[in-house]
């Protein structure tokens, strides 16, 4: 079915200039006329009235050869004026009806063109239509072939157009750009029509006649309409940007009109159309993969459709082996139809892989269907949209090391023993406890130079979280180490505690640039309060909820924490609190756009007392280089904070799963992202490796010849959906065979193009 957009106007002069200056030259003849008639003085004569009489029987003639000679001249010059103005007439009222045609097709071959139509998929539609287009071409037409998507997997992401033939005369041009339209292939990337309408305009050319543009395309509502100012699936901004993208669409179209040129759309898509999609995963409950234990996932899932759909389940299968789990999808209700671009049905599937699941640690893929119900497989046109894959880090355990003094007023425990019962458990005690293995392996470092040769070994032995409490490192080669740590990935927790003076802390980790700090914020004098008998007088943290929370302070701030917490709140006798900046005064010195985090940012606050709107920073996280660090401003033993039996091991729990979990939002990637991984220096045979196979060479980031242990590779042309892998191997410190290691990426595209549903031609 096609729709006509008939040229704004109905002529146009490809040179007005010289057409003006033909109608000046034109009045030249009328001037000379004019100026050449003479006044002469009346003298009648005797034979006068003889020349009258003839006179007066030719005088109509003469007149009218007069006239006609001048009228002559004058068309003369307005006529090569025209000639040289070359004039173009067009006219709408007919489709691809002229000789001598300047015809220019745009073929849709975004990846909702993939989806079934009547056992027939819309690519092929889009290839049938653009062959009827081109077999009409005749020998003094010119072709330009444009595609929505670049079709080269392997140099491009796919989001941008492509000229897929540029302007070509005559027969041999269509034969060709037939050939190239048949093998034309879909990527995984939705169409950018404001671009592609803009590519075409780039080839137009002032000498062109009869301009008729035909795009062929399955007129998807989601890139041809406004959109609805409500939210799509409570994504803030999807309606806003579809809106803002759908003016432009309508811009150019009227710049196109007004070439002027005949634009017809070819909807190949149909009007009815169904589809399932994974929208989006997450893990419930902040859980972290682990070998061994269980892990439970929250799998948003949408009907596009019409007519609401029972009895789909959703299939989930890891590193695409052959064993799969079935989790049954409840009923999705129909897509809301009173709205130009619908807002699908959406449910939640609760997913819980068993402990199982994984049985080794490294790099995990997941692969997550939806399937249609047997007996309604046609609720699903659109197979990429109904799958998602998650890239998962899967974790033996977590290796903490930590370096310990206890506070001057400690009479019970000493701050190591408390941090070993924590993060060892029942393992302390030599029996392997029957649930789950643990998750924490703990180590003591007893000074400087041990936590020294410790962080040294760290490339062989690897540590995930350093802790420090109630020290300061003053060896210099020590706080290299430890910059060089924390720069290179690993996490950091501090407590400040009694032994720690602010000078003494500033020193080590203090810096000018806020890019070069440990330490995020300067902290203020020690204040300790007297213990009483009634308990009260004590510091408190603020623990109201907030509205976006930092996420090692989400535990604590949400609303379900108020069943717990309360209970048994934190006592806190002493305090070295954080100095907050003015955020005038200190500007960031990075770009906000380049930040994916705050260098520096307040996690959780003591309870504001007298003359206070806002409480002092108690909890403060940071990042430096690709690592991070949390800090607070008491103690971890009882000489400043009473161990509560809730909070502190809680708080030890979280940090140490935010400070080492993974940059997953690094392995999970859209089509057109970049991937980037961050890998041992001394790594060879570095590789990244496409769905399907293949290998190319990633962009090194980091420069040549930098001392540090790990180093940044990134690769930027994404352009397939799939498992993509980044392949290298570390040659061993003993002499040995040399390591393997093969971590994965899961890029995905967009799920919101399996919004199916056409636009109407009369809102077109």
């Amino acid at each position: 079915m096609s729709l006509l957009l008939p040229p704004l106007p109905l002529a146009a002069l490809l040179t007005w200039q010289l057409f003006a200056m033909g109608g000046a030259l034109a009045s030249v003849p009328i001037l000379i006329h004019l100026l050449s008639r003479r006044k002469v003085r009346r003298v009648d004569w005797a034979a006068m009235h003889w020349l009258l009489a003839a006179m007066k029987r030719h005088q109509r003639r003469l007149r009218m050869e007069n006239w006609l000679i001048l009228l002559l001249r004058v068309l003369a010059i307005v006529l090569l004026g025209l000639a040289l103005a070359r004039p173009v007439l067009t006219d709408g009222a007919g489709v691809l009806g002229r000789q001598k045609r300047s015809v220019y097709l745009v073929l849709d071959n975004s990846y909702s063109t993939q989806a079934k139509l009547d056992a027939r998929a819309v690519i092929d539609r889009v290839k049938h239509e653009a062959e009827l287009v081109l077999e009409s071409i005749g020998p003094d037409d010119s072709t330009v072939v444009i595609l929505t998507n670049d079709p080269d997997e392997d140099a491009t992401h796919g989001l941008d157009p492509h000229v897929l033939m540029g302007r070509s005369v005559g027969d041999e041009g269509a034969a060709r750009a037939r050939e190239m339209v048949a093998s034309m292939r879909t990527r995984d990337a939705p169409a950018n029509w404001v671009k592609a309408l803009r590519t075409l305009q780039e080839q137009m050319r002032t000498e062109d006649v009869n301009r008729h543009v035909v795009l062929v395309t399955d007129l998807q509502a989601k890139d041809w309409l406004r959109a609805p100012r409500e939210r799509l699936d409570g994504v803030e901004g999807e309606a806003e940007a579809t809106d803002a993208s759908s003016d432009r669409l309508r811009k150019e179209l009227i710049h196109i009109l007004r070439r002027p040129s005949a634009v017809t759309v070819v909807d190949v898509g149909g009007q009815d159309r169904r589809d399932l999609a994974v929208l989006k995963v997450e893990r419930r409950g902040g859980q972290d993969p682990f070998v061994g234990r269980a892990l439970r996932m929250a799998v948003t899932v949408a009907n596009f459709g019409r007519e609401a759909v029972s009895g789909a389940q959703l299939d989930v299968r890891v590193d695409d082996g052959d064993r799969r789990h079935a989790f049954p999808v409840p009923d999705l209700p129909a897509a809301s139809a009173s709205i130009r671009v619908p807002k699908p049905g959406i449910a939640t599937v609760q997913v819980d892989l068993p402990r199982s699941t994984f049985r080794g640690p490294g790099s995990h893929t997941l692969r997550l269907t939806i399937t249609p119900p047997r007996s309604d497989p046609g609720a699903d046109a659109l197979a990429l949209s109904s799958e998602r894959r998650v890239a998962l880090k899967v974790r033996r355990r977590v290796q903490v090391v930590a370096w310990t003094r206890t506070s001057d007023s400690e009479k019970q425990m000493e701050a190591e023993s408390y941090l070993r019962g924590i993060y060892e458990g029942e393992v302390a005690s030599g029996t392997q406890p029957a649930g789950p293995p643990p998750r924490y392996a703990y180590e003591a470092a007893p000074g400087e130079d041990a936590l020294r040769r410790r962080l040294e070994q760290r490339a062989a032995q690897p540590i995930d979280l350093l802790v420090l409490a109630n020290v300061v490192p003053r060896n210099a080669k020590l706080l290299a180490e430890l910059r060089a740590y924390v720069r290179e990935g690993g996490g950091l927790l501090v407590f400040t505690g009694d032994r720690c003076t602010p000078a003494a802390l500033h020193s080590a980790f203090w810096a000018e640039e806020a890019s070069d700090r440990l330490l995020p914020f300067q902290i203020a004098s020690a204040q300790i309060r007297e213990r009483d008998a009634a308990d009260t007088g004590h510091f408190a943290l603020d623990l109201s909820f907030q509205e976006a929370p930092h996420p090692l302070a989400e535990p604590f701030t949400n609303v379900k924490a108020d069943d717990w917490i309360k209970r048994a709140p934190p006592k806190i006798w002493g305090r070295t609190h954080f100095i907050e900046p003015d955020e005038a005064a200190t500007p960031p010195t990075e770009p906000a756009e380049a930040r994916k985090e705050p260098l520096a940012s307040v996690v959780l606050r003591f309870r504001p007392e007298a003359g206070q709107d806002v409480g002092l920073p108690a909890v403060v996280a940071g990042r430096y280089g690709s690592g991070r660090s949390v800090w607070v401003g008491t103690s971890i033993d009882n000489g400043w904070l009473d161990r509560s039996v809730l909070f502190l091991p809680v708080f030890l729990d979280e940090s140490a799963m935010v400070l080492t979990r993974p940059a997953e939002d690094g392995r999970n990637l859209s089509i057109g992202d970049i991937l980037r991984a961050s890998i041992p220096a001394r790594a060879e045979q570095v590789r990244v490796v496409p769905p399907g196979g293949g290998a190319v060479s990633p962009r090194r980031r980091t420069a040549e010849g930098a001392t540090t242990s790990r180093v940044e590779y990134e690769h930027d042309v994404l352009g397939r959906s799939g498992v993509w892998a980044l392949t290298y191997e570390v040659p061993s410190l003993t002499g040995g065979e040399a390591e393997k290691v093969r971590e994965q990426f899961a890029v995905n595209p967009d799920p919101y193009e399996g919004l199916l549903l056409a636009a109407s031609h009369d809102a077109v």
